[in-house]
């Protein structure tokens, strides 16, 4: 049965910009934005910023007093052998100051260790109280199917955006036979299919910080995909980014899509596509690009 707790959560608030892009001020604007207008559900891991993403989380939960009502989800990103996930975990909680993290997630699939025992050292954490929901992040359909063979799989993070489709299919239809929560992340495509990167890419942005974007998005199909998207904008009269976040939105085999921001801005677009979507018409269209 898919966990409760996230099933309720629609929109979750992804915290990889926090000390990366921004500072702490301007993230716990952010979070303070989020908090009063209904977001519950905030995503993390040790890897942000070198674990300075879970420290500004944390510093602001226990200063709002919310650590208690806070859906905190966070990941093992470097060692994933038993001995280092249990470690991570303990430094994440620490940098978080929280006793227990809602969701705990393997950051990517790790050939070099077995993943029986990346999946035990998830359910000591359980066992022990340290964690409430254990998961992956950026598994495949063969590769979720490993560890579903192994063990209890609560949650399944990857990437889903009108650029990057490939979640469509096995993958969901797996979540939904063994009871994964699915959880979409980059529905911007990190910023890509708002129509500022052509070929060329601005200083400063994301596709800079992070290079490895490049080769994930940049191919000609995309970028007409991005061409259709600001075209429909500009008939309709829906932001481009609206229509993008919506379009993942509407979903019904997604129960939870995080959306980062470097303003507050960023999280207002995301509420306003839950609250206000575009017609179904326009959804349909955009299905079929």
């Amino acid at each position: 049965m898919m966990d409760s707790k996230i099933a309720k959560v629609r929109i979750g608030l992804g915290c990889v910009t926090f000390g990366r892009e921004i500072g702490e001020d301007q993230s716990c604007r952010i979070l303070d934005y989020a908090w009063q207008n209904g977001v519950r559900l905030f995503d993390t891991a040790e890897a942000y910023a070198d674990g300075e993403s879970e420290r500004i989380l944390g510093k602001w939960m226990a200063s709002r007093g919310v650590a208690s009502e806070a859906l905190v989800m966070t990941k093992a990103s470097f060692r994933f052998d038993a001995a280092g996930i249990l470690e991570a975990a303990s430094r994440s909680l620490d940098r978080l100051r929280i006793g227990s993290a809602a969701y705990y997630l393997l950051h990517r699939f790790e050939r070099s260790v077995p993943l029986e025992d990346q999946l035990a050292a998830l359910h000591a954490l359980k066992q022990q109280g340290l964690i409430q929901y254990a998961g992956c992040s950026n598994f495949n359909v063969v590769q979720l199917r490993q560890a579903l063979a192994i063990a209890k799989i609560d949650v399944l993070q990857n990437m889903y955006s009108l650029a990057a489709r490939e979640q469509e299919g096995e993958t969901m239809g797996e979540c939904l036979h063994s009871g994964v929560a699915f959880v979409a992340f980059s529905p911007l495509a990190a910023g890509f299919l708002t129509g500022k990167y052509g070929r060329e890419i601005p200083k400063g942005t994301r596709f800079d910080i992070v290079p490895g974007h490049r080769d994930i998005y940049f191919s000609d199909a995309n970028f007409a995909t991005v061409d259709r998207l600001h075209a429909i904008a500009a008939e309709t009269g829906i932001s481009a980014v609206r229509l993008a976040i919506g379009w993942v939105l509407k979903n019904p085999n997604i129960v939870c899509v995080l959306v980062g921001a470097r303003e507050t801005d960023h999280v207002a677009n995301a509420l306003d596509c839950l609250r206000d979507p575009a017609p179904a018409e326009v959804f349909e269209r955009m299905d079929a690009w």
